[in-house]
C-alpha cells in the first residue's frame, strides 16, 4: 500500500511541475500603442516567468534585472505567382511560376523594472512599448505587391500576378533575453 501511494504521490508531483509550465504571469498586447502608461499598455511579465527558467534566486534577479531585455518576433510566409514572355513576337510563349517568401522582424520591446512597495526586490518587468507594430512579418512586403518586378531569378521581366499573393500564415513571439542565458519564451503561452 505504501509503494502505491509514494508512486501516486509521485505521479501527482510531475503532473503539478507540468502544469506550472503553463501557468506563466506574462501578458502582451502586440498592437498596443507606444505610449508609456502605468500598467503597459504592452504588457507584464513577472519575475518568476524568467527566474525560474535561468535559476535564478531572488538576490540574483535584483542584481541583473536592468540587464534584461525583450524581443517581439513576427515571421510572415506568403506564396506569390511571377509572369512573363519570352520568344519573338510571331511565337510568344507565357510563363507563370509559383514562390514562396518569408519576412521576419524581430524588434526590442521597451521594459521598466517593476521593484514591490517599501522594498527593493524585483517583482516584474511592465512592458511599455517598441517600434513592432510598424508593419513587418504580417504584413505583405512592398516587393510583392501587384505588378511589382519579382523577387530573384523568375525570368526577364518577370512581374508580380496581381491577386496572387496568399498569406500562408504569422507565427508571433515574445523572448526574454539575458547576455549568457537561453532565451525565454513568454508569449503566447502554450499549453
Amino acid at each position: 500500500m505504501r509503494k502505491l501511494i509514494g508512486i501516486g504521490g509521485l505521479g501527482a508531483l510531475f503532473a503539478a511541475a507540468f502544469a506550472t509550465t503553463a501557468m506563466l504571469s506574462t501578458t502582451f498586447d502586440p498592437s498596443c500603442s507606444l505610449q508609456v502608461s502605468n500598467w503597459g499598455p504592452c504588457g507584464f511579465v513577472g519575475k518568476g516567468d524568467l527566474q525560474t527558467p535561468w535559476g535564478w534566486n531572488n538576490a540574483t534577479m535584483n542584481a541583473n534585472a536592468s540587464g534584461v531585455t525583450f524581443v517581439y518576433s513576427q515571421e510572415g510566409h506568403w506564396q506569390y505567382d511571377c509572369e512573363w514572355w519570352t520568344g519573338p513576337a510571331n511565337n510568344r510563349k507565357y510563363h507563370r511560376t509559383t514562390h514562396h517568401l518569408g519576412t521576419t522582424i524581430n524588434a526590442a520591446v521597451d521594459s521598466e523594472v517593476r521593484r514591490g512597495s517599501g522594498i527593493q526586490n524585483v517583482n516584474g518587468f511592465k512592458l511599455v512599448g517598441g517600434p513592432y507594430s510598424a508593419g513587418g512579418g504580417g504584413d505583405m512586403p512592398a516587393e510583392i505587391a501587384d505588378g511589382a518586378p519579382c523577387p530573384g531569378n523568375a525570368g526577364n521581366g518577370a512581374t508580380v500576378v496581381a491577386g496572387s499573393q496568399i498569406g500562408e500564415g504569422t507565427v508571433e513571439a515574445l523572448y526574454g533575453q539575458y547576455p549568457g542565458m537561453d532565451d525565454v519564451l513568454l508569449w503566447p503561452i502554450e499549453p
